[in-house]
């Protein structure tokens, strides 16, 4: 079986953020630990919870979108495999196709009602049962 390339490489583009960010981690709870206010504790956790709510709005305003990138040959011409589902996607310029991969996005991005697609998927038998 040829080896082909992953279909979404896992990026490390913000990967640089996590040490900084375990390090604040490690300096506020010694902070609390050695200094004892409880008012840190609040504070902490105030900014901590301010992030998540900021993190959370800006994905809802700012939604992911659709990379239709194909894997084999690079050009930006994925579609969906099928008009009817939202599993599976094709190559137009090459013919590179993935049965497995959600097309959910891509269906998304058509701007057509996802709900008979969504229907249409469960009344389908599925290939991997549940154990």
């Amino acid at each position: 079986m040829p080896s082909r390339p992953p279909l979404f490489a896992v990026t490390t583009r913000n990967s640089w953020l996590i040490p900084p960010a375990l390090l604040c981690a490690a300096l506020i709870g010694l902070l609390i630990v050695f200094q004892g206010p409880v008012h840190l504790f609040g504070l902490f956790f105030g900014l901590i919870f301010g992030l998540g709510v900021l993190w959370f709005l800006i994905s809802v305003i700012f939604p992911g979108r659709a990379d239709l990138t194909c894997p084999e040959c690079q050009a930006e011409t994925l579609e969906r495999l099928s008009p009817t589902s939202a599993l599976g996607l094709r190559c137009s310029a090459c013919d590179f196709t993935d049965p497995d991969h959600s097309s959910w996005m891509i269906a998304e991005l058509e701007g057509l009602p996802l709900e008979p697609l969504v229907f249409a998927d469960a009344e389908t038998p599925s290939s991997n049962p549940p154990a």
